[in-house]
C-alpha cells in the first residue's frame, strides 16, 4: 500500500492549481470581514468618541448622524468610548427631546476623541460642540499626560501650580496638552492675568502611563465645577525625554512643576 503525505502532495502542485487556492482563502477571508460589517481599513483605523457633559444643571441625549450614542447624560458625566464612522459626522444634542444644538464634527479615520457639549464664553449663548484630540503616544516611564480644556462661560483663563501660572491664556472652546511627572498637583483656575481664582485650589492627581484631562465648565459664581477624564495609555522605557511637552490649542503652557509631584 502506498503512503502519500499531504506536504509532498501540495508541494506537487502546479503554479495555478496553488493561485486558484491562494485567491479563495483571501476571498473567503473578505468576506468573513464584510459580513462582521467590516473593511480591511475599518478594521485597521477604528474611530471613536467619548462624549463629555458640560452643561452642569441639564441632562441630555446625543445622537450621531441621527443614530443615539448616549441618552440620559448628566452633568459633568463621560460616556464612551463609542465607535463611530469617521469623516465627517452630524451630532445633535437634545434635552427631553428638543434639539439643543446640532454640527457637524470632522473625525479622521483611526482618531479618538473627547466631544465635548458646553456653554460658549458668554453665559447667556446658546449650546455648543467641540471636539477635542486626544494625544494617545507613549509617555516616558514615571510620566503622565495631562490636558487642561476650557469649555466654562468665561473669558480666557490662566491654570495655576502653587499659585504659578503653567498654562496661560487659554480661551473658551481652547485646551493645552503636556507631560509631567505623575504626581498630585495643588491647582486653581484664574481670569488670565489676574490672581483671584475662580476655581480652586484643588489636589489634582496625575497618574503614569494615563492622559488626565480636566475640563472647566459651567458659569463662575453659579455652577463652576471640573470634569476629570482618564484614559490609559502605554509607558515607554528608558529615560529618554518625551519629545511632545507643549501641545493643543490656546495660549501658552509650561512645563508643569517638575519633580515637584508626589510619586503616585
Amino acid at each position: 500500500m502506498a503512503y502519500h503525505s499531504l506536504d509532498s502532495g501540495f508541494l506537487s502542485m502546479g503554479r495555478p492549481t496553488l493561485r486558484r487556492m491562494w485567491v479563495a482563502i483571501v476571498g473567503v477571508g473578505l468576506l468573513a470581514l464584510l459580513s462582521a460589517g467590516l473593511t480591511p481599513s475599518s478594521a485597521a483605523d477604528q474611530t471613536c468618541i467619548y462624549i463629555v457633559q458640560g452643561l452642569p444643571s441639564r441632562t441630555i441625549s446625543v445622537a450621531v448622524d441621527g443614530e443615539s450614542v448616549v441618552d440620559g447624560l448628566a452633568g459633568g458625566k463621560v460616556a464612551g468610548p463609542v465607535q463611530v464612522k469617521h469623516g465627517t459626522r452630524t451630532v445633535t444634542v437634545s434635552e427631553g427631546g428638543q434639539t439643543l444644538v446640532t454640527s457637524k464634527v470632522k473625525l479622521p479615520a483611526g482618531s479618538n476623541s473627547e466631544i465635548v457639549v458646553h456653554l460658549p464664553a458668554s453665559p447667556t449663548g446658546d449650546p455648543m460642540i467641540t471636539r477635542f484630540d486626544n494625544n494617545l503616544k507613549p509617555v516616558q516611564k514615571g510620566k503622565a499626560a495631562e490636558a487642561f480644556g476650557h469649555v466654562a462661560a468665561a473669558g480666557p483663563i490662566d491654570v495655576r501650580v502653587d499659585k504659578k501660572v503653567v498654562m496661560a491664556n487659554i480661551a473658551n472652546g481652547e485646551y493645552l496638552y503636556t507631560v509631567i511627572p505623575a504626581g498630585t498637583y495643588k491647582v486653581d483656575v484664574v481670569p488670565t492675568e489676574m490672581t483671584k481664582p475662580l476655581l480652586g485650589p484643588l489636589d489634582l492627581r496625575v497618574k503614569p502611563a494615563k492622559l488626565t484631562w480636566v475640563f472647566a465648565i459651567g458659569e463662575p459664581g453659579k455652577d463652576l465645577a471640573i470634569v476629570r477624564h482618564v484614559i490609559s495609555l502605554t509607558a515607554t522605557k528608558g529615560s529618554k525625554r518625551p519629545t511632545d511637552i507643549t501641545t493643543g490649542t490656546g495660549g501658552q503652557a509650561a512645563e508643569l512643576m517638575k519633580g515637584r509631584g508626589s510619586k503616585s
